[in-house]
């Protein structure tokens, strides 16, 4: 099993990269959290890494944070589910968001991810629950969530249709990029961005 891979990277698309490693390029494939935070080509980086082995194929499948490889892993475990649906889970929402959705059985979030329907999501829910167990809230975003604005930035996100946990999510990393003194209107408007994508 090859665990990570640390090198030069010299191509990068939306869905793959390929990494030079001593005058080797591996063609490792990434969702798009992963393909979004990577340097600039030339420049040194490191992928958690997942070797998948099938009949008729062997893909690498590389990941920023080892989160995110724990959660791709755990979502192949799941019988009927390729790793092509593992990589869109993590290229549609975060991974807090993935176990929030499964801890709380939020199949409207779930079923709104390219290639998984309600059956695959009821699986996931069924087959993941105990796996990913409860779900601790990074502390910040408790402090972010308890504050007033917050709150009132959920409360207005919920009122336009927003799930809760793409609310709280959304609100959460607006604050860490404008600072806990952002006015409520200027959560609001980020969080909105973050959440268009």
């Amino acid at each position: 099993m090859i665990a990570y891979i640390r090198g030069v990277l010299d191509h990068k698309e939306p869905n793959r990269v390929v990494m030079d490693v001593g005058g080797v390029g591996y063609e490792i494939f990434v969702p798009l959290s992963t393909y979004q935070k990577l340097p600039a080509i030339g420049d040194q980086v490191k992928l958690f890494t997942h070797h998948h082995v099938r009949e008729d194929a062997a893909n690498l499948y590389g990941f920023l944070s080892s989160e995110e490889k724990e959660i791709f892993e755990m979502v192949l475990s799941i019988s009927g589910v390729g790793a092509k649906v593992a990589l869109s889970i993590l290229s549609a929402i975060s991974v807090d968001e993935f176990r929030r959705s499964v801890a709380q059985g939020d199949m409207k979030t779930l079923t709104k991810i390219p290639g998984i329907g309600k059956k695959s999501a009821e699986r996931m829910v069924l087959e993941l629950k105990d796996k990913i167990g409860k779900i601790h809230l990074d502390e910040r975003m408790v402090r972010i969530l308890e504050a007033e604005s917050g709150n009132d930035a959920v409360a207005a996100l919920l009122s336009l249709g927003a799930s809760s946990s793409a609310a709280e999510y959304a609100v959460y990393r607006a604050e860490r990029l404008l600072g806990k003194d952002a006015k409520i209107e200027e959560l609001i408007a980020q969080s909105l961005k973050l959440l268009a994508g």
